[in-house]
């Protein structure tokens, strides 16, 4: 995703990739040890084989919180979570999602 990001924006990777841990390591650097925890599990471990993504956030209990649905032309449907503004975590009508700890 932040690969696709920076070509997008024209930036470099390294860059992009801070600026993603930016936010959040500037809230929760002294907590480190205590941010999310993020799982994704598939196959013979769940029912059916469907695959399951899901994630705790342990955030500044300050910071707020949004969960847009966004519907683009071309049908595909997106839910994204905003973490103090910031578009952190997706998961999309077509079967493509991200946690954090790069699930």
């Amino acid at each position: 995703m932040v690969e696709g990001l920076a070509e997008g924006t024209e930036v470099d990777f390294d860059e992009a990739f801070a600026l993603q841990c930016s936010i959040e390591v500037s809230l929760n650097y002294q907590h480190l040890m205590a941010l999310c925890t993020s799982f994704a599990v598939t196959g013979e471990a769940t029912r059916d084989s469907t695959t399951i993504l899901g994630q705790n956030i342990d955030w500044h209990p300050d910071a707020p919180v949004d969960l847009l649905r966004i519907r683009y032309g071309n049908g595909l449907e997106r839910f994204s979570l905003c973490l103090s503004g910031n578009s952190y975590y997706h998961l999309t009508s077509a079967g493509m999602g991200n946690c954090a700890n790069l699930t």
